[in-house]
């Protein structure tokens, strides 16, 4: 059977199209440096204040979360409702007095893509005052997707929404994999409750960061399960 040149091309192009939203899709797992901390890594959730941080610094935690919105002169707030709080405290100031937090978890409140290129900025200015990574959480499809992480102690990660109604399945996993494909994140967030062993349909191969676990028994489900990070209150390093 005699194929068509053009009709060759064209299958050519359409393989190669397929392969290139798999290796999309895949992505690739980060690896964390355990010289820095002991696996699975304990983060200290919830810890937008000077004194929160200082606490989890004397209790040795390498990584922190903060929930933060963006200002609209362009700086981040530790503020979960109101980007618009003056006697919130300034993400800068936070970071430029811990020094030693290796990993900076910021749940990003007020993405969207009105401010992304304005936060864009705002991180490679934070990315200059620390040694430590900074990873961005957001579920905002745009904002993620036009939110510049090139600076390469920036890091995005997607916040991975399940809905246990079996009908809504078909719609969450289809948002999920075009994520994973056109956002591309580094990470992917998650509930502990939603790790399961056929992640990867969900995420592909990238590194899953896990909220909130406050007890040995699930973080060392969790651990099984290769997750290496999780939020925590309560336990300690």
């Amino acid at each position: 059977m005699i194929i068509n040149k053009n009709k060759f091309y064209i299958i050519i192009l359409f393989i190669s199209f397929i392969l290139i939203l798999f290796f999309r899709f895949h992505g690739t797992s980060y690896k964390f440096d355990q010289n820095n901390c002991k696996l699975p890594m304990k983060w200290k959730h919830a810890a937008g204040t000077f004194e929160k941080i200082q606490l989890a610094t004397k209790n040795k935690y390498c990584g922190i979360e903060i929930d933060v919105n963006l200002h609209p002169d362009g700086f981040f707030i530790a503020e979960y409702n109101d980007p618009l709080n003056i006697d919130a405290p300034k993400l800068k100031n936070l970071i430029k007095s811990f020094p030693s937090i290796k990993y900076w978890w910021l749940d990003f409140k007020n993405l969207e893509y009105n401010n992304s290129k304005l936060a864009s900025s705002a991180l490679i200015e934070l990315s200059k005052i620390t040694t430590g990574k900074i990873i961005v959480e957001s579920h905002n499809f745009l904002g993620l997707f036009f939110l510049d992480t090139s600076n390469k102690f920036v890091f995005k990660a997607y916040w991975l929404a399940k809905n246990s109604k079996w009908y809504l399945y078909f719609l969450y996993l289809a948002r999920s994999v075009f994520a994973m494909i056109f956002i591309n994140p580094d990470f992917v967030t998650m509930f502990s409750h939603q790790v399961d062993g056929s992640d990867y349909i969900w995420v592909g191969s990238r590194t899953r960061l896990v909220f909130t676990v406050n007890n040995i028994e699930t973080l060392n489900k969790l651990f099984f399960n290769n997750i290496e990070v999780i939020l925590t209150d309560k336990l300690i390093p």
